[in-house]
């Protein structure tokens, strides 16, 4: 329901349905909100195994979705799919083309 996160001397607790995506950089897993980035304890392949697949989506080995965030599909070269998430990513999130049917029948439940 909640996942308690430490920022900076604090802690948040963050609504799991307030999260738009989770990213993984640099060795680092961020959650994002509509309006804040925070840095997670967990590794994508842990929060796929706590959030529910009806509501989230592991879009690549880097990006995990929230239904809610995503704003369009566009088609890309090779049968793959670009995703527009709201807030906007610095980086294109990229579904393959072996995941894009199952993509879009996640989309339209």
């Amino acid at each position: 329901e909640r996942f308690l996160i430490k920022s900076g001397t604090k802690m948040i607790s963050v609504d799991v349905q307030d999260i738009a995506y989770i990213i993984s950089e640099n060795a680092f897993s961020y959650l994002y909100t509509q309006n804040q980035k925070y840095i997670v304890d967990y590794t994508l392949d842990e929060l796929e195994n706590m959030l529910s697949p009806k509501q989230y989506f592991r879009a690549n080995r880097k990006c995990i979705l929230n239904s809610k965030s995503v704003v369009a599909i566009r088609p890309w070269f090779n049968q793959k799919l670009i995703v527009e998430v709201k807030p906007a990513t610095a980086e294109n999130i990229i579904i393959s083309r072996e995941k894009a049917n199952r993509f879009k029948s996640w989309l339209g439940e």
